[in-house]
């Protein structure tokens, strides 16, 4: 009896779903769409990446790029984010791209010279994209200059080297103290290519000064 109750009932489902179709009242198929836009999807990705979560900050820019293909600023951290995770060549597409989405941003063509003084290779290439993002900058060029002036120094131009780094402790903020240490530590590295210690050693002691100060505080 259980058995043919349960046909019968199977029969009944068949036939309710089968009139269904024909009067055009199928269940409503539901279609979720993504509520994030593309720069909600970036911002998210910088969140991540801040917190060291970068499997899921990549995860984000990607899906930005997914949305926009043309939005300049996803493309630009997915490249520092390959960057900071050792992913040197996927970086660097990255900042290309990045660079025909806007030729007019200078922190791409600096990002991409630090890329090439890093891993060594380049270096006349890493020059000129310095020399680019200082022609292209506004009040943030010391750190370009900085670039620049690592660039001249890889290539053995001491002189050019060491006006640079010292233009840009003229223009450099007395509160960036972190990229000041930086600044002292290249002037040392630049004094000691040329051959004065004594210059060599008073950046260098400058360099240790303010580290232990930003310790102590």
């Amino acid at each position: 009896m259980r058995s043919i109750i349960s046909k019968r009932a199977r029969a009944f489902v068949l036939c309710w779903i089968l009139l269904c179709l024909g009067c055009g009242k199928l269940p409503e198929i539901v279609v979720l769409h993504d509520p994030l836009t593309a720069e909600e999807h970036n911002n998210l990705g910088v969140s991540y990446e801040a917190r060291g979560e970068y499997s899921f900050a990549e995860r984000e820019y990607k899906e930005a790029l997914k949305i926009r293909k043309d939005l300049f600023f996803a493309q630009f951290n997915i490249g520092n984010l390959y960057l900071k995770m050792g992913r040197e060549g996927e970086a660097e597409d990255a900042y290309k791209k990045a660079i025909t989405l806007d030729p007019a941003q200078p922190d791409v063509y600096n990002n991409l010279a630090s890329l090439y003084l890093q891993s060594g290779r380049n270096l006349g290439e890493a020059q000129k994209l310095a020399e680019k993002a200082v022609s292209l900058s506004g009040p943030q060029s010391y750190r370009y200059l900085d670039t620049l002036g690592m660039a001249y120094l890889g290539q053995g131009e001491v002189d050019k080297a060491l006006r640079c780094l010292e233009e840009t402790l003229d223009i450099a903020p007395d509160e960036d103290k972190v990229f000041l240490v930086e600044v002292y530590r290249h002037l040392g590295g630049a004094y000691r290519m040329k051959g004065d210690e004594v210059q060599a050693k008073k950046y260098l002691d400058k360099a240790l000064e303010l580290t232990k100060k930003g310790r102590s505080l």
